[in-house]
């Protein structure tokens, strides 16, 4: 019988540590949406999806810190409730950092089917009108 040397054996250890700890499904194998975030819209290279891992690619090309939170409602783009100056984030599955300006981020979910919006929760942002609708099918 062949002895495994000891360096494969912690190879195959760290590989299968590295899957049990990710999130949200491969990045290799997510389908990729760019959403650009500006004062004060958020604009997407696609509105929908397939269900499954989604990869967004997020940018700041406005001036003021932006975020994207992905949030799973059925309630319109523009009707989510308010608390003060944000919306409510009940629904929310992803979300990225505040991003200065021309800063990047990239955030993958695994996504169910159903409605999503996509919203900047910067204070008074989704107010003016930084959210845009987002179906997974």
């Amino acid at each position: 019988m062949r002895k495994v040397p000891a360096i494969l054996v912690a190879l195959v250890a760290v590989a299968a540590l590295g899957v049990a700890c990710s999130s949200g499904g491969s990045s290799e194998d997510a389908t990729t949406i760019t959403a650009t975030l500006d004062e004060y819209t958020v604009g997407t290279s696609a509105d929908s999806a397939p269900a499954g891992p989604v990869s967004f690619d997020v940018s700041n090309v406005g001036v003021e810190g932006h975020n994207l939170l992905v949030v799973r409602t059925d309630a319109a783009a523009d009707g989510l409730p308010v608390e003060g100056s944000t919306a409510s984030e009940e629904g929310t599955v992803a979300e990225t950092d505040v991003l200065a300006q021309g800063e990047r981020q990239t955030i993958t979910v695994d996504l169910d089917p159903g409605a999503y919006v996509l919203i900047c929760n910067v204070p008074e942002h989704y107010r003016a009108g930084m959210y845009a609708p987002f179906t997974v099918a």
